[in-house]
């Protein structure tokens, strides 16, 4: 079972992740947010990933938390054209996240994401699979 899926459907792309943790879940979202944007970065391993920022994100909730941090996450690869596709947690919490993130420069970005929607967010824990899941809406 895949870590992510990316589901193109019209004129959205629906992302689909699980983790094992809360913290294996935002970093899978991380993930699937920088193959979107730069499929390569997806075959990239930590060590290959020479820039970094420390990222600290506040909210009122779990669901809330992660699209605060892929939204700031987007907003630093636009600006810097750096496709972040590694975290680490230093603080992580239900409503909170210090850390920092880690990613490749890169010359342009094959696909655009213009914002990371509320809509379909509901991360849960499958009882089957022991997985938690969600499905964020990327808005192109």
């Amino acid at each position: 079972m895949k870590n992510f899926e990316i589901l193109e459907e019209g004129n959205g792309v629906r992302l689909q992740v699980r983790g094992k943790t809360l913290e294996e879940l935002f970093l899978h979202a991380l993930n699937g947010l920088a193959a979107y944007l730069k499929p390569q970065t997806a075959e990239l391993k930590k060590s290959d990933m020479k820039e970094w920022l420390r990222i600290k994100v506040e909210a009122i909730d779990i669901a809330t938390l992660l699209v605060e941090f892929l939204s700031k996450v987007l907003a630093e690869s636009d600006l810097k054209n750096i496709a972040y596709a590694w975290a680490t947690f230093e603080e992580f919490g239900e409503n909170f996240l210090e850390g920092k993130i880690f990613g490749t420069k890169v010359d342009n970005f094959d696909n655009e994401i213009k914002a990371i929607s509320f809509e379909e967010v509901d991360i849960r824990k499958d009882p089957a699979s022991g997985l938690y899941e969600t499905v964020l809406i990327l808005e192109l």
